[in-house]
């Protein structure tokens, strides 16, 4: 049975960094208070700097308390009078390494309360592989080459613990060392890191229902699931939106969202021949719209608007609801616009591959950069997304970029 929504905000989404127009959220409230911006927006979504936070611009969560040094609690209220609802984050996958939980795991190891908050990588694949020298399980084939990656190797941070030993630990996203300043003669190098979570644990769902709470204190109305799809875990599977689990833990933060009165939008990027965009619009859910961008680049660039107005037709004749973009802070999605094999079936995308390439060359001749996707050998298997401004990517052409937005 379909969830469904009970209210659906329309208009203009402004998405911003807290310090993106001056070095604090209030300079931003100052401006949208002028009588030149009245009803300009909607929603405001703020990226989750909003947060305590130490990696990855905003996405390494150490927790969910305001950033004080960015944010002031009347910045919120006075959005609220101007009549504007906020749109923010809840990072399901992952906690940064300093958060609260992992911190005291590095302290207490096995007698810490959030010992089971986070995936000891050995733990989840004993059985499963064989016990390398480094102390580290290699999962067989079979599992290892299911595995979906967002970055070369395999997807561990080791972590040392309070009796001298090293513990791999889940870690789909980013890692660092950071060198930062220290009372000793030498900097102290830090490592950075954001651990994946282990949604098995319901210690996790109760950290989930807070934060929840959290976020509707702040007065937010929409919440974002960023990195949703990489939540479920399982041998034998990729790892990104395994079924039927994935929707297992939807369904379940869908009922909590229901109590709280919030409206929840998740994030997905995936091929379009998956499918996954229709499978979510069947169930209730508001889909971004990740295949706009490149659809509106592709129909200025090449003059054709063939597959633009295939993709406007599905969305009317379906009746999807979508959120739609043409840059976020993800850059320009790619990988969104491929076909797919489902079932030894082919399902094309909404580009051929020959027109994706073209479309990746023309932003990169333009100043853009890539970013990729790898196997556990980490060889590149397929290209993720661009990072460039829409307006770069358009080659900084004012007509242009009136055309897009007009078009969107």
């Amino acid at each position: 049975m379909a969830i469904k929504s009970s209210r659906i905000p329309k208009g203009v989404v402004f998405n911003v960094y807290p310090d993106s127009l001056g070095s604090n959220l209030s300079y931003l409230v100052t401006c949208l208070s002028r009588e030149e911006f009245e009803n300009a927006f909607s929603l405001i979504y703020i990226l989750p700097t909003f947060f305590h936070s130490d990696l990855d611009r905003g996405f390494s969560i150490i927790n969910y308390d305001l950033n004080e040094e960015l944010i002031k609690i009347q910045d919120l209220d006075q959005l609220k009078q101007d009549g504007i609802e906020l749109k923010l984050d809840i990072v399901l996958n992952h906690l940064s390494v300093a958060s609260p939980q992992f911190r005291d795991l590095l302290k207490k190891g096995e007698l810490s309360e959030f010992k089971d908050f986070f995936i000891n990588w050995n733990t989840f694949w004993k059985g499963h592989g064989e016990m390398g020298e480094d102390g580290i399980v290699i999962p067989r084939p079979e599992y290892l080459d299911k595995l979906f990656m967002r970055k070369p190797g395999l997807p561990i941070l080791q972590v040392p613990f309070p009796d001298g030993t090293e513990r791999p630990y889940w870690n789909t996203f980013y890692q660092e060392i950071k060198s930062i300043d220290s009372s000793s003669e030498k900097d102290k190098e830090v490592l950075l890191g954001q651990m994946d979570v282990n949604a098995r644990s319901e210690a996790v769902w109760q950290f989930y229902d807070e934060t929840l709470n959290k976020l509707k204190s702040y007065g937010c109305s929409i919440v974002r699931l960023d990195a949703f799809a990489y939540l479920h875990k399982e041998v034998g599977a990729t790892n990104f939106f395994n079924t039927p689990g994935t929707w297992d833990y939807l369904e379940r933060l869908q009922k909590m969202a229901d109590r709280k009165g919030l409206l929840l939008l998740p994030e997905i990027h995936a091929e379009y021949g998956l499918g996954l965009h229709h499978e979510l619009s069947k169930k209730g859910y508001l889909i971004y719209d990740f295949f706009l961008p490149g659809l509106v680049l592709h129909a200025i660039e090449s003059k054709s608007h063939s597959a633009l107005v295939k993709w406007g037709r599905e969305i009317v004749q379906n009746k999807y609801r979508t959120v739609n973009m043409l840059g976020c802070h993800d850059g320009i999605p790619v990988l969104d616009l491929k076909g797919k094999e489902v079932d030894g079936k082919y399902n094309k995308g909404l580009l051929e591959d020959e027109q994706i390439d073209q479309l990746i060359e023309l932003v990169l001749k333009r100043g853009g950069k890539i970013k990729n996707l790898f196997d556990p050998s980490g060889k590149k298997i397929s290209y993720y997304q661009v990072n460039a401004t829409f307006f770069s990517a358009l080659g900084e052409d004012p007509r242009k970029l009136i055309m897009a937005r007009a078009i969107q």
